[in-house]
């Protein structure tokens, strides 16, 4: 049975839904002060945003009524930075093993040439929405040093694991083979997540046809 899960932003609710469909979720409502249990179903939907980007995720018919800016003290703005960073780290491990396990498309990776075409697309929303997109992109990156990687942080954290274990260091010889797995894992997914790139933006059709065309 599904653990209840308390849902106290708009953004997570979107986040929940989003990734539900097609399965049943279970809701809890408080409204007017009486709490109502409903049942819904999220359909996946194919959605084209204002710059051509296409997504499937998950909607149940309804949408937000408005935006509004609310300002928070010093200390409780760090707390709620804190809250979000977590919120985002989670929902992109999610997505993360989603993608190891099937459940969700590769395509969703972006590399370089994505985020740069992205990084275009946010500036044109105003100043508020770049520093949006630079913090979600910060937290990515972290997320990715830290993962077991030799050549990366979390694998330097494992090293360090393994003397704290063993009392010694590992050989150098264990150490470069180490290293060299980690940098053709890292070249690996540069290598594919670009070829990501170039299929979506249609580079690579395009080439292709123009040498025969």
């Amino acid at each position: 049975m599904a653990q209840a899960q308390t849902i106290p932003t708009p953004e997570e609710f979107l986040s929940v839904v989003q990734e539900a469909a097609p399965k049943k979720l279970s809701m809890v409502i408080n409204r007017a002060g009486k709490e109502i249990t409903v049942l819904i179903v999220p359909k996946r939907r194919q959605l084209v945003d204002r710059f051509g980007n296409k997504s499937e995720i998950g909607l149940i018919g309804i949408s937000r009524a408005g935006t509004k800016s609310v300002r928070h003290g010093v200390f409780q703005s760090a707390w709620r930075a804190v809250g979000e960073t977590w919120r985002i780290s989670t929902f992109t491990m999610d997505a993360v093993g989603q993608i190891v396990m099937g459940q969700r498309s590769a395509e969703d990776l972006g590399g370089p040439i994505r985020i740069a075409q992205m990084s275009g697309q946010v500036a044109e929303l105003g100043l508020t929405s770049v520093f949006w997109f630079l913090a979600v992109l910060s937290i990515n990156l972290g997320l990715i040093n830290l993962f077991p990687i030799p050549m990366l942080d979390g694998g330097h954290l494992i090293f360090y694991g393994i003397e704290a274990v063993r009392g010694s260091p590992v050989s150098d010889r264990i150490m470069e083979y180490g290293f060299r797995f980690g940098l053709a894992m890292i070249l690996a997914l540069f290598v594919f997540v670009t070829y990501q790139d170039l299929s979506r933006f249609k580079v690579l059709t395009n080439f292709v046809e123009g040498l025969f065309s």
